[in-house]
C-alpha cells in the first residue's frame, strides 16, 4: 500500500509539474538573435560611419587596368590568365556604402567582343571588405 501512494503521489506531481509549466516562446531570445544576424545591415545601410562612406566615394566611378586571373580548371591544371578590365561602381546615394556595377574584360585592348557581366557591392562594416555578389551569385572578397 505504502509503495502505491508513492508512486500515485510521484504520477500527480509529474502531471502536476505539466499543467504549472509553461509553453510560451521566450521573444526576447529571437529579437537578439535578428538583431545580432542582421547587425550588418542596419549599421551599414541605416547608420554607416564616415569613414566607410569616404571609402564608398572613392570606390564609385571608372577603374581599368590589367587583370591577373589564377585558378584551377575542371581537370585540376592551374592556369594564368590575363585581361584587360573596365569595371564600375555605381554608389546608391551619395551616403551608402553599397551599389550596383559592372565589370567588362578585354583580351586586348582592341577586343570589340568585351565579356561583361553586372554585380552588386557593399562594403563589409566589420572588415572594411569589399563584397561583390555577380548576378550569377558568385561572391568575390575584395
Amino acid at each position: 500500500m505504502k509503495s502505491l501512494k508513492t508512486t500515485g503521489m510521484m504520477a500527480f506531481i509529474a502531471i502536476a509539474t505539466i499543467f504549472v509549466s509553461s509553453c510560451q516562446v521566450d521573444t526576447n531570445y529571437y529579437e537578439d538573435n535578428y538583431d545580432q544576424r542582421y547587425s550588418w545591415w542596419d549599421d551599414s545601410y541605416n547608420y554607416p560611419s564616415s569613414d566607410l562612406v569616404l571609402m564608398a566615394q572613392t570606390l564609385r566611378g571608372h577603374w581599368d587596368g590589367q587583370l591577373v586571373a589564377r585558378g584551377v580548371d575542371a581537370n585540376g591544371y592551374a592556369g594564368v590568365k590575363s585581361y584587360y578590365t573596365d569595371i564600375e561602381f555605381d554608389q546608391y546615394n551619395s551616403n551608402a556604402i553599397y551599389g550596383r556595377g559592372r565589370q567588362r574584360d578585354f583580351e586586348g585592348r582592341n577586343d570589340r567582343n568585351p565579356f561583361t557581366r553586372s554585380f552588386s557591392w557593399h562594403i563589409d562594416n566589420r572588415t572594411r571588405a569589399i563584397v561583390i555578389t555577380y548576378d550569377n551569385n558568385y561572391t568575390m572578397t575584395i
